[in-house]
């Protein structure tokens, strides 16, 4: 339904789905051949530990990308040609979301907008290296930057947002362009908490890796919150709190002491004084 005025490719991953799906995206490469493209795998990559989302971030050749994973849809038909305007307007800019609703199996609407995006915003690099999880995956479109991070972590939303962060702010938009579709059979909800726990604990302690150095204490700072407040497991918490304290001193600079400053008051005293220049 997307109408561009740019040419656009898309490219589909079917890892060896067990329904319908693969047929009907066939139906649709012959009627598209020079604009789907597909990968058909015959065994289901996912199991293995790969990320299906980086194999098609490698054979990507547009200037920008945005993903559409699983049930989800997206339900304006120029979000596409919104986005990469606004991009085009704001070089510093390295991504764009928007407001999602969220609906049930059968589209029954169960949150007009995810996250609660009632207002436009605009996301600090600070902001996303240590962590901002406001941003609908469904959303996102973002400046092809090439190299992404290769890893087999769960969290792939939460690693790109932090590889994002190096090369500049994001923004929201209160539009609401999409639908994302919860189901009780979902890769992640069902996981036992502990699993979840455990995933998050992993994620944590490698995006530090990802972060540049201006940021990267942020990343850290990220880490030891988690530990203290979130982790259950003792023997990781001895480890990781002292770990992860001591890594935050050692890569803290102006811009990220002022950041985790204005955290902290507004923590405590419900006000921030951390302001970002809005974009043109």
């Amino acid at each position: 339904m997307q109408l561009t005025s740019f040419p656009i490719e898309i490219l589909i991953h079917d890892d060896a789905s067990t329904d319908r799906t693969a047929d009907i995206i066939r139906r649709y490469e012959v009627e598209q051949p020079d604009t789907i493209k597909v990968i058909y795998q015959s065994e289901n990559q996912f199991s293995k530990g790969k990320r299906p989302m980086l194999l098609n971030f490698k054979r990507a050749q547009g200037e920008y990308i945005a993903f559409c994973e699983g049930d989800d849809y997206w339900t304006d038909p120029y979000k596409l040609q919104k986005q990469v305007e606004f991009l085009e307007k704001n070089p510093t800019v390295a991504f764009c979301g928007h407001a999602v609703k969220q609906i049930d199996a059968d589209g029954t609407t169960l949150q007009e907008s995810q996250f609660n995006i009632l207002e436009d915003k605009h996301l600090a690099q600070e902001e996303i290296a240590f962590g901002h999880l406001g941003v609908p995956t469904l959303s996102l479109l973002f400046r092809n930057y090439g190299n992404f991070p290769s890893h087999s972590l769960i969290n792939g939303d939460r690693v790109l947002l932090s590889f994002l962060s190096n090369f500049g702010g994001g923004y929201l938009s209160k539009e609401n362009m999409g639908a994302r579709r919860i189901h009780p059979g979902g890769i992640w909800s069902l996981r036992p908490l502990k699993e979840q726990i455990d995933a998050r604990t992993l994620t944590l302690s490698k995006i530090p890796q990802l972060i540049d150095s201006e940021r990267k204490s942020l990343a850290y700072f990220r880490f030891f919150i988690h530990s203290i407040k979130e982790d259950y497991s003792w023997k990781r918490k001895l480890k990781n709190i002292p770990l992860s304290f001591i890594m935050t001193l050692f890569w803290l600079r102006p811009t990220s002491l002022r950041f985790i400053f204005a955290r902290i008051k507004k923590k405590f005293y419900g006000t921030s004084h951390l302001q970002q220049s809005p974009c043109q």
